[in-house]
This record gives C-alpha cells, sequence and structure tokens, in this order.
C-alpha cells in the first residue's frame, strides 16, 4: 500500500553505496546547483542477495533502454584500442 501522496515519488540525482558482509545501504541524495551538501532523500537498506538481483534487474533494463532508444552498446575497452 501506498499513500496517495508517495505516488509521485522522489527526484533524486546521485546515489551513495555502502555496505559491509551483511547488508548494502543505498541513499539517494537530491543535489542543486553549486550545494555543498544534497538532501537525503531516501535511504534503502538491503540484504547482498537483493543487491545482486537489483544490478540484475538495472543491467536487463539497461540493455533494453539502449536498443530502444538506438544508443550502440558499448564496446570492450580491449576492442576500442585495437
Amino acid at each position: 500500500m501506498m499513500a496517495p501522496e508517495e505516488f509521485a515519488g522522489r527526484w533524486s540525482n546521485m546515489v551513495s553505496v555502502q555496505r559491509t558482509a551483511h547488508e548494502w545501504t543505498l541513499d539517494f541524495f537530491r543535489m542543486g546547483p553549486g550545494w555543498q551538501n544534497g538532501v537525503l532523500v531516501a535511504r534503502i537498506s538491503c540484504s547482498a542477495l537483493l543487491a545482486s538481483q537489483l544490478l540484475e534487474l538495472l543491467k536487463g533494463q539497461w540493455q533494453a533502454y539502449t536498443e530502444e532508444a538506438g544508443i550502440p552498446p558499448e564496446q570492450d575497452s580491449d576492442v576500442a584500442d585495437e
């Protein structure tokens, strides 16, 4: 369940990741022009398993996005240097 005022979500343009042996924490910030410090808009803590699942989900979504947008796939740096 989500309160109606939460449907818009929160804008973030910076993320910080911290981890321990048992937990990953992602802090999402909003930074403005010339700001020295950002405003923390969300903090998500999760297990290493969930962090790995999030990584795979993001990889898949990024690949779909680049294909739909016509962005060429990134080349391996070793291949690009040859």
